[in-house]
């Protein structure tokens, strides 16, 4: 036997190993070859190993580099790949088996893609549901359905984002992980990771994260085929309905032990029995206090009203579908008037020249400096005329060009009184003119065609004028469609304009006529039609149109103004639906508006609803202004109007008033409903509820001074129980009947400390020494001499940061011995002495940039009578003792003594 030395290379080929072939019978020549190749070997096989090597580390850094440059796509597909690559090797070390190892990484890496893919599915059905609820937003869907799409994502959305150290970077999306960091409200919280992002300078990693639960995540890997219960969402109206039967109790059965209880149903605002009043002590009557609605005048001025005072915020101009049908009518009526021309030339035969006729000609007038140029050309079906026209009087140039062409063999069939394919073309006339005015300055051009086949007639006309004297540009284009069931026309305007004011007019209409009963035997005859149809009695039965006007002027070195307009209007029959907006930037004198007005408007029938808006900010001299103000109507039939309004308004002036404004108004058939938050410098704003009801649903109120709290509610404390809780500050959540100085409970219950209840007594003292032996008297205090009842209580906390793990056996829970004596001190007679229990919790800390915790905690009390009669009495209260693991941060010793 024999053994190689695997460091030695090719070159260094050691004597003891040829000597060992040798011994195996082969000569010195045959032992070195044998020697050699087997150095080759070893040698190609480290290389090999080094490529490896390097290309796995080559790997490594592609991937850092992606995820530093946050190349997801790049990083995830190498990251895939080095999952792959170990997957591999796994299963090649366990079954030996290139193939089969192959097989079982890559159906592994199938599932993880599926689940992948899941994940980005997922977020783009997240991002569509955020779409939606934007695009509901902007079109100014129902508040109950946006409410409704709000809901959705608030149960979808429970996203964190978590700053960690690299050692956390090895996690991507996907990935679930469980958080414990109380102090940010995460226990034991399931989270999947939503996207990282890696900081380059400290090579500190950001998770996004989204709340998970365990089951919706293994149904998300296809783990199970067993889809998590989906959150019912509900409407306001079973919320409600919820409330009415669990949580509200019958307004007669509240108790009422001083006399002041409201009427059942009384309006909830200002002051029960008073009316509201403003600063002056003048009553304000409910329609001032709402009335804040915008109102589009007849003559397009947008007023608000904000309190008692009208502003005009600016002028709006709904589309006139009026002026739309008769500039319609006249288009119709000029085209028409072609068409028959056209017609007429094809019933008459005057294009008919059986032989080819030619001529052309230059006359001049040397008196009037007119030069004219001519040339026409006319045969069998076509006519051609150009003219050109100098006129040096005027300093003008004309020049024309016209074809009028007639199908020859429809005309001789027409002519004949034989059919003939009314299907091609009939007539078609065109023609070209510019007008050129060095006097004028201004250059027009215009371009024409008029077609008739036996199915229709169009007329097509293109101008555009240039006129420098004016300072005006104008383009238009027209057409006109005629056939068996109507006419159909749409016009383009475009006027650039910078005379007085520099202007950009742009204008687009598009309308539908259809004949008369009268005319229908007409329409089965298309020249007929043509000929003999009246503009008039074609009846309009849609238009469309749409201006857009952009305006930039200054009147004088005190007033300017900056516009930019748009009309939109369509109208079939009955139904039409209009919007007009404005933005603009004004000043006028020591005054400046910037503003953004809309007005809506759709009406079908006896059916109308309009909106109309307004942003603006106004200042001058003596006052300024800012505010948005938004109003809502409906109405139908003869059932009447409602109207929604709100506002946002401030207002500055010279006087030194200073007042801030928010208004909902709602006005259904004058009856006003809403409320009003107005403030001023003057004193507390006002928060005035106009003929409405505060209903808080799962929602509370807390009045908290750092010492002592209220919260109203609808069912919360310790067991859910309270409509009303009054005593020392606390968590919400630990609100219980015997540390409340007062409470109202959801099944009718109530308990009143104090003086609130004749012949009740309540005294009650607190220490927040954190001393091991801390003490708290409470007393002396008077006694009617009846019995008593104690609560003491405890809420202890401790705290302390670790960089390690947990202790391993975990301490032991804190423990408290609690001693209450009747007396001054601990000499007086001990009537209780209760050991109290809490909670120990612990999360291992992973370095000093990345610390843990341990937690201490004791939330307890309990209660005891002392029945001794006697008219004084004095309590003491001590920590006898106590067992705790770490320093305390919070200790709070609370004696409370109620008499009834």
């Amino acid at each position: 036997m024999f053994a190689f030395d695997p460091q030695a290379g090719a070159g260094d080929m050691p004597a003891g190993r040829v000597e060992a072939y040798q011994r195996t019978g082969l000569t010195l020549d045959q032992a070195r070859v044998t020697a050699n190749r087997d150095m080759a070997t070893i040698q190609a096989g480290r290389t090999a190993s080094a490529a490896r090597e390097i290309a796995d580390e080559q790997a490594k850094v592609a991937l850092d580099v992606a995820q530093l440059g946050n190349n997801r796509a790049l990083e995830d597909s190498l990251a895939r790949q080095v999952e792959l690559k170990q997957r591999v090797a796994f299963y090649y070390e366990q079954t030996k088996n290139l193939a089969e190892a192959t097989r079982l990484a890559e159906a592994d890496q199938a599932k993880i893609d599926a689940a992948r893919q899941r994940v980005r599915d997922q977020w783009f059905a997240d991002d569509a549901q955020d779409r939606t609820l934007r695009l509901a937003q902007a079109r100014g869907d129902s508040e109950e359905s946006i409410r409704q799409l709000q809901r959705e994502i608030d149960i979808r959305e429970r996203a964190r984002d978590l700053p960690c150290k690299p050692r956390l970077r090895r996690y991507g999306p996907g990935d679930l992980l469980i958080i414990d960091i109380p102090e940010a409200g995460l226990v034991e919280q399931p989270a999947v990771v939503l996207r990282r992002s890696l900081n380059p300078e400290t090579m500190g990693v950001s998770l996004i994260l989204r709340g998970e639960t365990l089951e919706k995540h293994a149904f998300a890997l296809a783990a199970t085929g067993q889809a998590p219960p989906t959150p019912a969402l509900k409407s306001t109206e079973e919320i409600d309905a919820t409330l009415s039967s669990t949580n509200l109790i019958d307004w007669s059965q509240v108790r009422d032990p001083d006399g002041t209880k409201p009427e059942d149903g009384a309006t909830v605002g200002g002051t029960i029995g008073e009316n509201i009043k403003n600063s002056a002590g003048e009553i304000v009557p409910s329609g001032e206090l709402l009335n804040s609605a915008l109102t589009l005048n007849p003559d397009g001025s947008l007023v608000a009203k904000i309190g008692s005072t009208e502003r005009v915020l600016g002028k709006l101009k709904l589309p006139d579908m009026n002026a739309a049908s008769d500039a319609s009518r006249r288009q119709l009526e000029n085209d028409l008037a072609s068409l028959a021309a056209a017609v007429a030339q094809l019933a008459t035969g005057q294009a008919i020249v059986q032989n080819v006729f030619r001529d052309a000609g230059l006359y001049t007038d040397p008196e009037s400096g007119v030069a004219k140029l001519f040339a026409i050309e006319s045969r069998a079906e076509q006519i051609t005329k150009l003219s050109v026209t100098l006129n040096a009087a005027l300093a003008s140039i004309n020049l024309k060009a016209s074809v009028n062409y007639v199908n020859e063999a429809i005309l001789s069939a027409q002519l004949g009184g034989s059919s003939a394919d009314l299907t091609s073309l009939l007539v078609r006339l065109t023609s070209a003119e510019t007008n050129i005015s060095g006097l004028q300055a201004s250059i027009q051009l215009k371009a024409d065609a008029t077609i008739v086949t036996g199915l229709q007639g169009s007329v097509t006309s293109i101008q555009q004028s240039i006129d420098a004297i004016n300072a005006v540009i104008e383009q238009k284009a027209s057409r006109t469609v005629v056939d068996g069931i109507g006419a159909r026309l749409t016009l383009a305007e475009q006027t650039l304009s910078s005379l007085d004011a520099a202007t950009i007019t742009s204008a687009v209409s598009a309308s539908r006529r259809a004949p008369g009963d009268s005319d229908a035997a007409a329409a089965n005859d298309i020249l007929a039609a043509l000929a003999g149809w009246d503009a008039s009695k074609l009846a309009l039965t849609a238009v469309a149109s749409a201006k857009m006007e952009l305006t930039a002027k200054t009147d004088s070195n005190r007033d300017a103004l900056a516009s930019l307009s748009t009309q939109l209007g369509v109208q079939v029959g009955a139904v039409s639906a209009l919007v007009s907006t404005e933005q603009a930037a004004r000043i006028a004198g020591d005054s400046a508006t910037a503003s953004d007005l809309s007005a809506y408007k759709a009406s079908t029938n006896s059916a109308l609803a309009q909106v109309n808006g307004a942003i603006t900010a106004q200042t001058s001299n003596l006052e300024a202004l800012s505010g948005q103000f938004t109003t809502f109507r409906a109405s139908i039939g003869d059932f009447g109007q409602v109207t929604v309004s709100q506002a946002f308004s401030a207002l500055a002036d010279r006087t030194g008033r200073l007042e801030g404004r928010y208004t909902l108004a709602i006005d259904t058939n004058g009856r006003l409903q809403g409320f009003v938050l107005a403030g001023s410098q003057n004193g507390p704003a006002s928060f005035s509820f106009i003929d409405t009801d505060l209903r808080m649903g799962t929602g509370r109120i807390v009045f908290n001074n750092g010492t002592y709290m209220r919260v109203q509610g609808t069912g919360f404390g310790a067991s859910n129980e309270f409509i009303s809780w009054f005593g020392p500050t606390m968590a919400i959540t630990s609100c219980t009947r015997a540390n409340a100085i007062s409470y109202e409970a959801i099944n009718g219950d109530a308990y009143f400390g104090g003086s609130l209840s004749a012949g009740t007594f309540r005294n009650s003292s607190a220490s927040s020494s954190l001393a091991p032996d801390a003490s708290i008297i409470v007393g002396p205090f008077q006694s009617n001499g009846k019995p008593r009842s104690l609560v003491v209580s405890l809420d202890y906390m401790g705290n302390r940061r670790i960089t390690t793990a947990c202790p391993n056996p975990a301490p032991a829970v804190p423990v408290f011995t609690l001693e209450i004596y009747r007396g001054a001190d601990a000499t007086g007679v001990l009537l209780a002495s209760q050991t109290l229990t809490g909670r120990y919790e612990c999360s291992p800390g992973a370095g000093e940039f990345e610390p843990g915790y341990q937690n201490d905690s004791v939330n307890a009390s309990f209660t005891l009578s002392d029945p001794l009669a006697g008219n004084s009495f004095t309590y003491f209260a001590r920590i006898r003792k106590r067992s705790i693991n770490v320093e305390p941060v919070r200790q709070i010793l609370t004696v409370i003594s109620t008499e009834q």
